[in-house]
């Protein structure tokens, strides 16, 4: 039966991470390089072998394992060498399949003091044990990649409009109040002056509409409504009528 061993911080040997891996590469000839890398499970059950003879079945344990139901299995394996050998230690598979540092760590470091109180010296061929087979280390934590869905980009014909939000209440008020100034106003002057109002009024409406500033839409309307095109305009409306064009404002969104 195995020696029972406790880790506390008085017991625990004061080893750095690359002594452990250096232990562990040397004992079983691996070419680990991070103590993460230990999540596999297949390590400890190599050393379980090595310590009793016998106890693990080496034929269940995956060498190759690459992915997380893998790493499960091969710590199962070893627990089940645990119970046969009255070790009283409760693996923490959960933790340890993540392949995090700290309690891949901690284990390592119980595990490493539970060999000392067990290993008797004799002799032990690790790559015969294992019948040849490449113990395929995990990959680094830091070569792991998430692939994350990519997005598909909009089709042109399919692309959809968000609605336009309605006008302020304030904004409302503002262009009523236009409207009913370049109505009194073209009372007073031609019929083409005040068709150009009128268009010039659609104008503002649309472009405040489409989110241009208010202010800007009325500095158009008020160049539109300069004492020249208003002089212009009477003249027209006293004779001229046909020598001048309209005033034809842009309604054209650019």
């Amino acid at each position: 039966m195995a020696v029972n061993v406790y880790s506390t911080s008085m017991t625990i040997e004061n080893l750095s991470r690359h002594d452990m891996l250096a232990w562990v590469n040397d004992s079983l000839q691996l070419t680990y390089t991070k103590i993460e890398q230990l999540c596999t499970g297949v390590a400890y059950c190599q050393f379980m072998d090595m310590l009793f003879p016998g106890c693990i079945l080496l034929r269940k344990v995956k060498f190759q394992a690459r992915l997380e139901h893998e790493y499960i299995n091969n710590f199962k394996v070893l627990q089940a060498s645990f119970k046969r050998m009255n070790v009283d230690k409760i693996i923490p598979v959960e933790k340890l399949v993540k392949a995090k540092f700290q309690d891949n760590f901690e284990f390592l470091q119980w595990f490493k003091k539970f060999f000392d109180a067990n290993y008797d010296g004799k002799m032990y061929d690790p790559q015969l044990a294992r019948q040849g087979l490449e113990m395929s280390p995990a990959p680094n934590p830091g070569d792991l990649i998430f692939h994350k869905p990519k997005k598909t980009p909009p089709v042109p014909g399919n692309q959809h409009t968000t609605p336009l939000p309605p006008l302020p209440l304030c904004m409302c008020v503002c262009v009523c109040a236009l409207f009913w100034q370049c109505f009194l106003l073209s009372l007073s002057l031609s019929l083409s002056l005040s068709l150009s109002l009128l268009l010039l009024f659609c104008c503002v409406v649309r472009r405040c509409s489409e989110g241009d500033c208010l202010d800007a839409a009325v500095a158009k309307l008020t160049a539109q409504l300069s004492p020249a095109a208003i002089d212009g305009s009477l003249l027209t409306s006293s004779g001229e009528r046909g020598s001048s064009a309209p005033c034809t404002p842009c309604c054209v969104h650019p």
